[in-house]
């Protein structure tokens, strides 16, 4: 427990803290697969490092500028298409909220959160 009275992150168990992700990252600022809309913006804009990058990338999510920001920040793939912002995820088959950069975004934010 910390100051306030909540658990600390590593404290929670893991559905805990998947429930906690789904509330208050995934449900807010993860919006939906913008595959297409990428690949579209490829095809268009000759950019050799996002093209090399694109490989890495198992499915385009868009998401909020903030949670884009966050994922940034980690040295994630982000990029912006008019006012659609696309993070390039390098994995697939579970739920995003399971994703370690997710994760580490989602410890951060849980710390700085009242009780």
């Amino acid at each position: 427990m910390n100051a306030v009275g909540k658990p600390n992150w590593e404290d929670l168990s893991d559905t805990d803290r998947e429930n906690w992700i789904s509330d208050n990252i995934i449900e807010q600022d993860v919006n939906y697969h913008v595959e297409e809309m990428v690949e579209h913006y490829l095809k268009n804009n000759q950019d050799s490092d996002l093209e090399r990058q694109n490989n890495e990338i198992d499915e385009w999510w868009s998401v909020s500028s903030s949670l884009a920001a966050r994922l940034s920040e980690l040295e994630e793939i982000v990029i912006e298409i008019h006012t659609t912002h696309c993070w390039g995820r390098r994995t697939k088959g579970r739920a995003i909220a399971l994703d370690e950069v997710i994760e580490e975004i989602a410890k951060k934010l849980y710390a700085t959160r009242p009780g």
